[in-house]
């Protein structure tokens, strides 16, 4: 089991993604981004969303 936090990618938030596999993960924590971080996400680039991404799976590695 994978798992991703907002807290993980900086922000004060306690929602925790999880799934089986990364994808799994960053598309849970995408839609609970463009959900609940709405404000955050219009505000984002398409190059700080790529860095985003990445983010995700540096911090999914490293667990």
């Amino acid at each position: 089991m994978m798992k991703l936090s907002c807290r993980d990618m900086g922000t004060d938030c306690d929602f925790v993604a999880k799934g089986e596999t990364a994808q799994e993960v960053k598309e849970k924590m995408m839609a609970h981004a463009n959900a609940d971080h709405m404000d955050m996400m219009k505000n984002m680039s398409e190059d700080e969303k790529a860095d985003m991404m990445k983010k995700m799976d540096e911090k999914m590695m490293s667990e």
